[in-house]
């Protein structure tokens, strides 16, 4: 897509899919990261007698699925530890890799400008059959950012203009789970909700009624890029394999001249925030140096 189809689109939906625009095999480093982890996974619970059998046989998209059935189990989080720079040496720079893909980049500084971070850790998502807990109910992102823990509010991040970028590590329907988004919410403002007993967002309006909630099928290969403010939610999966994805968010630099003060406190209590967590954020477009690989592993070793 030309530039002003992607600004077009983008501004008037509050989200834009590009297609096909990371080259599939380009992928198969996290997947088989995330096959390790199950693996390692499995074999822990084999060696507590927790399951009968390792699966061994079974496809990247299927083991967990089956090994979680047996467990009777809905929810397994593979997420990176921050504490844990054995893991992150395994696993950033696949990430790395993925942060610098080219065309992303080219969005990315279409939309966000000539300065720009990812601003904090990354979620591996495995939204197991069945399971509800990895169902999310509609919501807007900067809700989340604005209420880190429960009942604790914090800077207003609806100010500032934070991307994410979703991207899926299997092809994603409406049976195993897909987002559904409703075009043009992010023009509503951000509206009302907090988080529940359950730790998830839950939003006071009957969004549905104020707009038209739609599927996002995608392929291997596919990229959504999301606003903080667009209403979103991921439904059920009803097949019998996990619906695997990654997000990470990204945003303008405290330092960049576009931004307001208030925009800038919010860039700049995002970055805090990530490095609290142990999280050094990441500059992926600049007009100066970027970080290598190393001096990024540096960087958080330091945090640790």
């Amino acid at each position: 897509m030309k530039k002003e189809e992607i600004l077009s689109k983008y501004q008037d939906k509050g989200y834009l899919i590009g297609r096909n625009i990371i080259h599939p095999p380009d992928l198969n480093p996290l997947r088989n990261y995330l096959s390790q982890r199950i693996d390692e996974y499995a074999r822990e619970q084999f060696k507590w007698d927790k399951i009968k059998s390792l699966y061994e046989n079974l496809s990247f998209e299927r083991r967990l699925a089956a090994i979680c059935e047996e467990r009777a189990i809905s929810k397994v989080d593979f997420n990176f530890f921050p504490s844990s720079i054995d893991y992150f040496a395994r696993y950033g720079p696949i990430l790395y890799e993925l942060y610098q893909n080219p065309e992303i980049l080219r969005i990315l500084g279409i939309l966000l400008g000539s300065e720009v971070n990812n601003h904090g850790l990354p979620q591996l998502r495995s939204k197991l059959p069945g399971s509800i807990e990895t169902s999310f109910p509609w919501h807007q992102d900067s809700l989340y950012y604005n209420e880190p823990v429960r009942g604790t509010w914090e800077k207003g991040t609806e100010k500032l203009h934070i991307l994410t970028v979703w991207v899926p590590l299997v092809d994603v329907t409406i049976g195993n789970g897909c987002l559904w988004i409703i075009p043009g919410s992010h023009r509503w403002g951000l509206l009302k909700g907090a988080r529940s007993d359950d730790n998830v967002v839950r939003m006071e309006d009957n969004v549905e009624t104020r707009g038209t909630p739609t599927p996002l099928p995608m392929k291997l290969g596919d990229v959504l890029f999301l606003t903080n403010l667009t209403v979103h939610t991921s439904k059920l999966n009803k097949s019998n394999k996990s619906r695997w994805s990654i997000d990470f968010r990204n945003h303008a630099t405290p330092e960049s001249r576009s931004l307001s003060d208030l925009e800038r406190s919010a860039a700049k209590y995002l970055n805090d925030k990530a490095r609290s967590n142990g999280w050094e954020p990441l500059t992926v477009i600049t007009d100066g140096c970027k970080p290598s690989w190393e001096e990024w592993f540096n960087a958080k070793k330091k945090l640790i």
